[in-house]
């Protein structure tokens, strides 16, 4: 394929360093960790290779993946618990998950920072359980756990171990986005690509919440899949003693059918049984097999990932003869800043709570007459109007620049859907009000998280450029911004997702320590679980929700008051940009 050169402005990578006046640059740059031998000068022509959009292909692939697997029993609370024999199995699965991403979060970050992209995203041995295939194995061993050869006793833990095996991988492969496009894409695609990489995973989210419901499903009488899916069976189903009481059965709303089962192959077998759990199971069976299946497509595709570093640098910021500072070197820049703290805390804790609504939505709604198709909507809904809130203010700060007055804005509404959600929570056939709180909550709560991480870049600048503006002269001060845009990506996110991870485990066990004993006509109208059996598990979650709408306000509190950043970063690039000289580099399309 013919080379393809393309051109931009580089603020530094054409400059002389080495004339005489700025030789004094050479003696300081140790000063923010970083390390450019003497008599090396940064390249002026950089490569592109075409395998980088394999790359961002499996990185989309497993955070995708892995998205799956944390939220495959949120939607389903009660048959999970059913099917598992564990009164809290479903709530269990989705804490291993925030739980384990604690400690291997910062662990992840060193990682891939000391040993690089592919040590991330790909193992070949199995005590490291890194990225993809630790999210591989822990769906083998759940699927495992799902069998019918199994009791209920060793049912749960199996599959809850297999649950902690592929919450492993969640750090590592939720932290590549910003490492694969800093050291793979050019400036001008980095955003593409950290977007793409970075939504996988709660589109992956969005993706099992709405499926889960349809798959498994105990609120489906209706018999037309039924009588499609029959004429592809075996021809031994028109036997009348098995066809006559079946059909007869479901369609007098005796026998209650998941429509993902109707559909499915093994449909005879389970109607054949015509019992409701024998249904269930095979549905949850069914359902890990689907996330199975797609970590062991994600884990093959893995074995494409060869390096973890392009051949030659793609960008000036990435130029192979500089050294970052290390991890630990980044999280004590983060913990000098003030500020940062106050984003840390405020941003995690937003990621907390959306975390501990994805956990509770779905008990909450059933609890009063809500379908279980209408739950995993609405989670499906927090999510996508989540990415529609975020894109549109990633572009008006781009646009504007006011980063500070768009986060305090969105935290607001946030705030005002949040208590809306919490009130209409409580009543019935109220779908238009949830369905509204859901999707403004979503659409503003969101659009604060990436732009809190940009934040928290600007402000790891400003620590940055403090240091080095007290070893240089303030005219040489702005050679050092490719080192300072250099810095491991990793601590700033890491700190973030440590507290995020830590809110989410605290906020989800406060609320469920609340929950509350529903009345008789709750009982009568909910849809959690067969109104026969099983309805000493049905609970309200009435002050749950009003927990849950204190901690976001208690949030908006903090953040308004405490939060008041500088926008270091920007001002330092724009005022390089005046002084520096503007040569032009090219990086050059290779594969």
């Amino acid at each position: 394929m013919r080379n393809q050169k393309i051109n931009w402005q580089n603020v530094v990578g054409g400059c002389n360093i080495n004339s005489d006046k700025h030789r004094h640059w050479h003696e300081t740059v140790f000063v923010i960790g970083a390390a450019l031998p003497k008599n090396k000068i940064m390249s002026s022509e950089f490569h592109a290779y075409k395998r980088r959009w394999i790359y961002l292909f499996v990185a989309c692939l497993v955070n995708f993946s892995n998205g799956n697997t944390w939220i495959t029993y949120a939607p389903i609370t009660f048959q999970t618990n059913d099917f598992y024999g564990n009164s809290n199995a479903a709530l269990l699965f989705n804490l291993i998950f925030m739980a384990l991403s604690i400690p291997v979060g910062f662990l992840s970050c060193w990682w891939t920072d000391r040993y690089g992209l592919r040590s991330a995203i790909l193992a070949s041995v199995f005590q490291f359980h890194i990225g993809a295939w630790t999210n591989f194995i822990g769906n083998v061993i759940r699927v495992a756990g799902s069998g019918e050869w199994f009791s209920k006793n060793v049912r749960f833990p199996m599959a809850f171990t297999g649950q902690a095996v592929a919450a492993f991988a969640q750090p590592f492969v939720m932290f590549l986005p910003t490492k694969l496009a800093a050291f793979w894409f050019p400036p001008d695609q980095r955003v593409i690509a950290n977007t793409l990489s970075s939504m996988s995973n709660p589109i992956g989210i969005a993706v099992m919440y709405s499926i889960s419901p349809l798959i498994v499903n105990e609120s489906h009488p209706n018999a037309f899949p039924l009588l499609a899916s029959l004429n592809v069976l075996p021809s031994k189903i028109d036997h009348p003693k098995l066809e006559k009481p079946i059909l007869t059965k479901i369609s007098s709303g005796d026998l209650r059918v998941p429509p993902a089962m109707m559909l499915s192959s093994f449909s005879f077998s389970c109607l054949r049984n015509e019992n409701l759990k024998f249904c269930i199971a095979l549905a949850i069976r069914f359902q890990t097999g689907v996330c199975a299946g797609l970590a062991t497509v994600t884990a093959v595709f893995t074995l494409f990932i060869t390096r973890s570093k392009p051949p030659t640098p793609v960008a000036a910021s990435r130029d192979s003869e500089v050294e970052v500072p290390g991890f630990l070197e980044g999280v004590k820049l983060c913990a000098r800043s003030k500020t940062y703290w106050v984003l840390a805390v405020c941003l995690g804790g937003g990621v907390g709570l959306f975390n501990a609504l994805y956990n509770n939505l779905q008990p909450a709604l059933c609890v009063l007459g809500y379908s279980a198709s209408f739950s995993g909507g609405m989670g499906t809904l927090l999510i996508m109007s989540g990415l529609v809130g975020a894109a549109i203010t990633g572009i008006y700060v781009d646009m504007t620049g006011q980063f500070e007055k768009t986060m305090k804005v969105s935290f607001l509404l946030a705030g005002i859907a949040a208590c809306s959600l919490a009130v209409s929570i409580n009543y019935e056939a109220m779908q238009g009000w949830v369905v509204a709180s859901i999707f403004l909550f979503g659409a503003f709560g969101f659009a604060i998280y990436p732009i809190g991480l940009e934040m928290g870049s600007e402000d790891i600048v400003h620590v940055l450029q403090y240091r080095v503006c007290q070893s240089t002269r303030s005219s040489e001060a702005k050679f050092f911004l490719p080192f300072l845009l250099k810095l491991g990506e990793s601590p700033s996110t890491g700190i973030a997702s440590f507290f995020s991870q830590v809110q989410g485990v605290i906020y989800v066990i406060l609320t469920n320590i609340f929950v509350g004993q529903p009345d008789a006509h709750e009982l009568a109208v909910q849809t959690c679980v067969d109104k026969n059996s099983n309805l000493k598990t049905v609970v309200t979650w009435s002050v749950p929700f009003l927990i849950w709408a204190g901690g976001v306000c208690l949030l908006i509190i903090l953040f308004v008051g405490l939060f008041w950043p500088k926008y270091k970063r920007r001002d330092y690039e724009a005022q390089a940009k005046r002084d520096v000289c503007g040569s032009v580099s090219t990086y050059e399309e290779r594969f």
